[in-house]
This record gives C-alpha cells, sequence and structure tokens, in this order.
C-alpha cells in the first residue's frame, strides 16, 4: 500500500496537503498530533509509505516523531513541512539520514506532487528489492534443505547464501 500520511496540528494545512494528495489519487491518512500518528502505527499491520509531519506540534515534534518511527520502521519516506526560520534544522536532520526530503511554507504544490511521486517510486521499488531479496533467500535456504534431505554432500552455494542474508540485512 503507497498511504501517505499527513501529520500537523493545523487543521487547514492537514486539507490542502489532503486535497492536494487527494487530486493526484494519492491514498493518505492524516493527524492532528504526533501522538495520533504513533499510535496508529502501532496499530497498523502496514506502515505508510511515506510521511508528510510538521516541525512544530503541541506535545512531540516532528522531529522526534520521524526519529521514532525511522527507529519503528526505516522504510517509510519521511519528509519535513517547515518554515524558512527552521531551515537550518530541516537540512541538518536531511543530511543525518532522518529525512527523506523537507518542504517550506508556503509550498508549490507542482514541487509536493513531483517530490512525493518521486518518493513513492522510489519506496515501491526499494520494497520490490527487499521482497526480490527475501525470494532469493528462500529459494536458496528451500535448495539446502532439499538437497540435505537427499543426502547431498556438495556445497549448494553457501556463500551465496551469506550475501543474501548480509544484503537483507543491510535492507532494515
Amino acid at each position: 500500500m503507497n498511504t501517505v500520511w499527513i501529520i500537523d496540528d493545523d487543521r487547514s494545512i492537514r486539507w490542502v496537503l489532503e486535497k492536494a494528495l487527494g487530486r493526484e489519487g494519492i491514498d493518505y491518512a492524516s493527524f492532528s498530533s504526533a501522538s495520533d500518528a504513533l499510535a496508529e502505527l502501532e496499530r497498523t499491520p502496514q506502515p505508510p509509505a511515506a510521511l508528510l509531519s510538521d516541525i512544530r506540534m503541541p506535545g512531540a515534534s516532528g522531529l522526534d516523531l520521524l526519529a521514532k518511527i525511522r527507529d519503528f520502521d526505516p522504510h517509510p519516506l519521511r519528509f519535513l513541512v517547515t518554515a524558512f526560520s527552521n531551515l537550518d534544522t530541516a537540512v541538518d536532520s536531511l543530511n543525518d539520514g532522518l529525512l527523506y526530503s523537507y518542504l517550506t511554507k508556503p509550498w508549490d504544490p507542482a514541487d509536493l506532487e513531483h517530490r512525493l511521486g518521486k518518493a513513492l517510486a522510489h519506496y515501491r521499488l526499494e520494497r520490490e528489492r527487499v521482497l526480490s531479496l527475501a525470494r532469493t533467500a528462500a529459494a536458496t535456504l528451500e535448495s539446502q534443505r532439499i538437497a540435505k534431505l537427499k543426502g547431498s554432500r556438495e556445497d549448494i552455494g553457501r556463500p551465496g547464501f551469506d550475501e543474501v542474508r548480509d544484503e537483507l540485512r543491510r535492507a532494515r
């Protein structure tokens, strides 16, 4: 699923983002606080593909939220929505790997659509790569299991299995 989560305490900002995503046919869910988004993350079997979070909200900040989500599941792409006064913080977070991208208020709707389109395409490719690695690892394990059952003493590609396992660990 390629759902985008919108997290912002300002209802008007959420409404504008919802309309932009809806026009593009992108599924979304909106949350008015970091705590609401974190509660949903724990309940849902499928995390979002991307998140758009305001930097300043009551309670936990957008940066705190995105860091917790990254720790829970590193795959969703994280966007920070910020005013120009927070630009240094956004750039630092981007350079530290916390963010996929950031948007400054006010944002250009075409830029938002372009960035999200790129992000969702990246997310789909990355998920397909991880699934492909998992299928390869499963096939390798199955081959090893069959060879063992047949009593084969030949080397059945253990180095290949190690490479797949290491790649899966890096993908997490």
